[in-house]
């Protein structure tokens, strides 16, 4: 063999394992990224397990014992956290090297403060016109989350459930998503032969519908309304009635009516809607 081929083979050979240790180098580092909700915490005898729902299919991960732990509040840069002040219900986002272990933990969750409508069936209907579903630990909280008290909230803002509740008797002070709410009053003319006991209620789509999903008050003249914190650019659909679906309104003629719409104001100041009901389901015009 001459030395001039012998010098190939040598540098041939040389670069093959120049590539081989680039490529298990990269799949070493490589990552792979898993989203879901976060159930609980474990441990084995080989480190720590984390459970997640995805899908409606729950997944045990290992975690790194290095594993970065952040968290993000919307709109806001993420900060340090621990594996400890994760909570069921809040969503995640992970991060896996080559052998699925988790390297890196990212929990996301939206602030509201709001004031509870209603409590029923483990949701909060609430005067900012949404309805949440009370997930983890925050579900041990219903008992106490009565029509008028005030709750400030860590939320999934893609599903609308909440995962952590407090309450308090008097208005959370200095939130900023609260500052960022437009207060929007309705007011609705009812007909003349609305029974003078009955109370008029505001059903939307972001009540899921519930036809006593917010309880409006009397003004004189026939009038009643309701003051509720809605965010900036939402669009809501929304109905009057007197408590129930037999008794929503109706045309002039008795027909259904369509769904009422409205586009919150973005520049953040007061808004006030006027309505008339022409007439009621169950009561003759």
């Amino acid at each position: 063999m001459s030395r001039r081929v012998a010098t190939s083979i040598i540098a041939v050979a040389a670069f093959t394992m120049c590539i081989s240790a680039t490529a298990a180098a990269t799949d070493a580092t490589s990552q792979t990224a898993l989203s879901g909700i976060f159930v609980s915490l474990g441990a084995d005898s080989n480190g720590t397990l984390l459970t997640i729902e995805r899908d409606g299919s729950l997944r045990a991960v290992r975690v790194a014992a290095d594993a970065a732990v952040t968290e993000a509040e919307a709109g806001s840069e993420p900060q340090a956290a621990t594996l400890s002040k994760l909570m069921p219900g809040e969503p995640v986002d992970l991060s896996l090297n080559a052998s699925g272990v988790v390297t890196s933990i990212l929990a996301r969750f939206a602030t509201v403060t709001t004031q509870v409508i209603a409590a029923q069936n483990g949701y909060l209907v609430c005067a900012d016109g949404n309805a949440y579903k009370l997930v983890g630990s925050a579900t041990a909280a219903i008992a106490s989350l009565h029509t008028g008290i005030y709750v400030l909230m860590r939320t999934d803002s893609t599903s609308g459930s909440a995962f952590d509740v407090v309450a308090s008797r008097t208005p959370f002070r200095g939130i900023p998503s609260q500052a960022a709410s437009v207060a929007v009053t309705f007011i609705v003319a009812v007909p003349p032969n609305t029974p003078p006991g009955d109370t008029v209620y505001l059903a939307t789509n972001a009540s899921s519908w519930t036809p006593n999903g917010v309880r409006m008050t009397p003004l004189s003249g026939g009038r009643f309304t309701v003051v509720m914190q809605l965010a900036p650019g939402t669009q809501i659909e929304y109905r009057y009635t007197r408590g129930s679906w037999s008794t929503d309104e109706r045309t002039a003629a008795g027909t259904p009516t369509p769904n009422r719409s409205l586009a919150v104001q973005r520049s953040g100041a007061a808004q006030t809607v006027t309505d008339v009901v022409a007439r009621w389901a169950d009561l003759n015009s």
